[in-house]
């Protein structure tokens, strides 16, 4: 039985009530945006290949 690959959204720039961006919250030269640019470029071809759902 095949299922579709679902994953929960996930939206670095989404905006909200207050504050009105998830950005506001990180000083631009914070370490994590290095983090978040090396895990958006991440391949998860191989992950998805074994997922379930």
């Amino acid at each position: 039985m095949s299922r579709k690959v679902t994953w929960k959204i996930y939206d670095q720039g989404q905006l909200s009530l207050l504050p009105p961006s998830y950005d506001d919250l990180v000083p631009q030269n914070h370490p994590v945006r290095i983090v978040n640019t090396i895990l958006d470029s991440v391949d998860l071809s191989s992950l998805e290949k074994t997922y379930r759902g």
